[in-house]
């Protein structure tokens, strides 16, 4: 009986060491949150391609974006319309690369979150890292981004822990 109550309480010790932590609320979605980093991707991959209408096709136009960006060891605050990017998307020049990793994200019901940090290139030079943060909803069954914000700063303690941790694995 002693050995078996041990090993239950083993059991239940290691499987919460091992289980990710989520906060109140959250629920654990695998089929959502494939879905919510699909469209990442998707979002991503359209930025590449310069793709408005790919692009906005994972956009609210109607959201926002946030920057937070670091300029002479001061943070500037920027915003614009989810649909004014996309139309800068269109006329923007050179190859824009954003790949990210390690990404968490939060469900609840038709909403999520995700954070992750991200590296951006434009024509295959950094020009600077950060932490993504994408405010997710689930409409008419797919999920769309409402709003981002990010860090744009020089972010050398932002890296992938392996080079296969990159995504989208398209981008990599």
């Amino acid at each position: 009986m002693r050995l078996a109550l041990a090993a239950a309480v083993l059991t239940a010790f290691v499987s919460s060491c091992a289980a990710p932590s989520r906060p109140a609320g959250a629920l654990h979605a695998p089929e959502d949150e494939r879905a919510i980093l699909a469209t990442i991707d998707r979002f991503f991959e359209a930025m590449h391609r310069r793709d408005v209408a790919a692009y906005s096709d994972c956009v609210l136009a109607d959201g926002m974006t946030f920057t937070q960006a670091l300029k002479d060891g001061r943070w500037e605050f920027l915003r614009r319309s989810q649909g004014s990017l996309a139309t800068a998307l269109g006329s923007g020049k050179g190859v824009p690369n954003e790949t990210y990793w390690s990404p968490t994200v939060l469900i609840r019901g038709p909403i999520a979150v995700v954070w992750t940090p991200y590296r951006f290139t434009l024509d295959g030079r950094e020009t600077h890292r950060g932490v993504d943060i994408f405010d997710m909803v689930k409409l008419d069954g797919a999920w769309k981004i409402a709003n981002t914000i990010w860090t744009r700063e020089p972010g050398e303690d932002l890296a992938p822990a392996r080079p296969d941790d990159v995504r989208p694995v398209s981008l990599r």
